[in-house]
């Protein structure tokens, strides 16, 4: 283990990857109008981002079909709910954009689909209790 750190560059290059790694996923779920991070940006975390839809339901559906695509261990912890993507040090950056590259995809699937909240940049901006959205036409594939 010492010495797969050491071929890595050592604990500044651990540290410049997995920032790396985590920017851009971070940087996803600001721009993101389906998916937004549950974490203040001042505390957010270089190993798990924790994310949501904003509905349990889409929740589900989006980590049953990740895992479908080989994406697993995304559901977040029972108590906060939620998704939860671990970037821990032994991870690419491959598997990261793999990541970004299904929330991108599932998005775009879902958004012409079902019910979108449009309320994250009010939550962002700190108003949380404003909550608005917008319902699609057409509904879920399959439902």
């Amino acid at each position: 283990m010492f010495r797969w750190l050491l071929d890595q560059g050592g604990l500044p290059g651990i540290q410049k990857k997995n920032q790396k790694k985590a920017a851009l996923l971070y940087e996803y779920l600001d721009d993101s109008r389906l998916f937004s991070g549950t974490a203040a940006k001042k505390d957010r975390s270089l190993m798990n981002v924790p994310f949501v839809t904003g509905d349990k339901d889409l929740d589900a559906r989006f980590t049953a079909a990740a895992a479908e695509h080989g994406l697993v261990n995304l559901k977040g912890h029972r108590s906060v709910g939620g998704m939860r993507a671990s970037l821990y040090n032994a991870l690419p950056y491959d598997g990261v954009e793999a990541l970004v590259s299904f929330l991108d995809k599932f998005e775009k699937e879902t958004r012409s689909c079902i019910s979108i909240n449009v309320y994250t940049p009010f939550r962002k901006q700190g108003f949380p209790h404003i909550r608005r959205t917008t319902r699609a036409t057409q509904r879920w594939p399959g439902r």
